[in-house]
């Protein structure tokens, strides 16, 4: 009977995709409908006969059904000067503005004292481990003590101390995520980048969950412990359940922690890296308080944002180009240029075609014996009409569709070498620095940009790490219309929104 409270919980969690949480903490779960200016927010629940209507700032957080796949065609991040993140693809670009395709596919333009920076060769997130189904991958006390539970997509259901571990090839860098539900205290240690080893002395990471709030540490020879962060007031508790996300970077030494979310802190950690790919899951206390873990998954990371990282703040005065290798080229960026195909020659047809038998004809002084006629007759048929079928299939169409040349074809945008063109002030002429070595553009910040005091009343959590805010949002079907404070009106499709946020800043409106 102590595991039915734990159960209904998940189950009625799980049983609506989109929750709405209002300014009051109060939640509830249905189905989006609408939100506009005029209407506000409207969802269907399933406790309700009737659609429920909220007004347009009566809510703080909307948790959408997330349905889009991760397109992996948008490796590009173009940073606004307001902190939004555009996934997309830059197209083409000049000495005042960019084109650039994303969010509902279609191409913007944007003006360059609008952008801060665009990032180049963000490879899509790649899972690399999901579980924690099955427990036989697993070794450790924890294959015993704790089960998995069928009703909620194979989840560890722990209730007895123990700690199972396994190999998940993490990599030097990836994201591990995880979602924890506890019915009154929680209590959870997740160890990450463990090689495993029997040796006495580790060299791994954990993060703790406990009642007390939330620690992340490195254990190490020198020194034994050490400290990345440490958190006592967590929002999500109240909730008795916390979505975690680690990003972890191990080639620069950073570990960055999302709750529910949202970030929380960037660590540093200046030790040599740690080398295991393993994870070990701790729980240590007995008692009845069950807790209750599922979705653990691991993707592989390009984590190319971390060269910001490593890099000092660039110049607002002048573009700044760092390449793959980590080379920083600054000046005036003029444009992207694209190389022209080279031209391809005409297709001659042969004069010399000679047309082939449509029938291979069997020599006439040749006549099989009396006994044998019948069948070799019907096997020179046989090949007859085989030797026709080939025939015709080698034989030209006379189709109209077919009768024409086929165009040479012409490369893609994509598909042809791009150079972006670099004034240097230390150099007469123009460096051009392939499109394909870029990793990280700051643009100058000397202009006039626009700098009205606009506050935009919501932000989006988009898929691919978009994030976008906007004025006001309209449901039109299956896309969601914003407005823009600086982009102005903009498309984005409703499958690629995770969440939307209220966001509590004083808009010209309210002043």
């Amino acid at each position: 009977m102590i595991f039915r409270p734990l159960f209904l919980f998940l189950t009625a969690s799980a049983a609506s995709a989109e929750i709405i949480t209002l300014k009051s903490d109060d939640r509830f779960h249905g189905e989006l409908l609408q939100i506009s200016p005029e209407e506000g927010l409207v969802i269907q629940s399933p406790r309700s006969p009737e659609p429920i209507h909220f007004r347009a700032d009566s809510f703080s957080h909307l948790d959408l059904e997330n349905t889009a796949e991760i397109d992996p065609t948008q490796t590009e991040r173009l940073v606004l000067t307001n902190g939004d993140i555009l996934p997309g693809r830059l197209t083409s670009l000049d000495e005042e503005q960019l084109r650039y395709k994303g969010l509902a596919g279609g191409d913007i333009t944007v003006p360059r004292k609008l952008v801060s920076t665009l990032r180049f060769g963000i490879k899509p997130q790649a899972l690399s481990y999901e579980g924690p189904a099955p427990l036989e991958k697993w070794t450790g006390s924890g294959v015993n003590n704790w089960v998995l539970s069928e009703d909620t997509a194979d989840g560890l259901l722990m209730l007895e101390p123990g700690e199972m571990q396994q190999d998940v090839g993490l990599g030097k860098q990836f994201i591990l995520q995880f979602d924890l539900k506890w019915q009154e205290r929680p209590s959870i240690r997740l160890y990450f980048c463990d090689d495993l080893s029997d040796k006495a002395e580790k060299d791994r990471y954990y993060i703790d969950i406990n009642s007390g709030g939330i620690q992340i540490r490195r254990e190490s020879l020198e020194p034994r412990w050490h400290t990345l962060l440490s958190l006592s007031q967590i929002e999500s508790f109240d909730d008795n359940q916390i979505s975690v996300e680690l990003r972890v970077n191990r080639l620069v030494g950073s570990i960055e922690l999302f709750l529910d979310g949202k970030l929380i802190r960037i660590m540093r950690d200046t030790a040599k890296p740690t080398q295991g790919d393993g994870l070990v899951i701790v729980r240590s206390r007995s008692d009845n308080s069950a807790s209750y873990l599922s979705n653990l998954k691991a993707y592989t990371w390009d984590a190319v944002s971390q060269l910001e990282l490593l890099e000092e703040p660039a110049s607002e005065d002048v573009d700044s180009l760092v390449n793959a290798e980590g080379e920083r080229m600054s000046g005036a960026l003029l444009g992207l240029e694209r190389e022209e195909p080279a031209p391809q020659a005409p297709v001659e047809e042969s004069e010399n075609l000679q047309e082939e038998p449509t029938a291979k004809e069997a020599p006439e002084d040749e006549e099989p014996v009396e006994e044998n006629k019948k069948a070799a007759t019907e096997e020179a048929k046989n090949e007859t009409t085989s030797e026709d079928q080939a025939a015709e299939e080698d034989s030209t169409p006379e189709s109209p569709a077919e009768e024409a040349a086929p165009s040479p074809q012409v490369a893609t945008t994509q598909e042809r070498p791009s150079f972006f063109l670099l004034k240097s002030p230390f150099a007469d002429e123009l460096k051009k620095i392939p499109a394909n070595d870029a990793r990280i553009i700051y643009f100058s910040q000397s202009g006039e940009a626009s700098q009205e005091n606009v506050f935009p009343k919501y932000e989006l959590d988009l898929t691919n790490d978009g994030l976008v805010s906007a004025r006001s949002i309209t449901l039109n079907g299956d896309q969601l219309m914003l407005e823009h404070h600086l982009l102005g009106s903009i498309t984005v499709p409703r499958s690629a929104v995770k969440a939307i946020r209220y966001l509590n800043e004083l808009s010209n409106d309210d002043e």
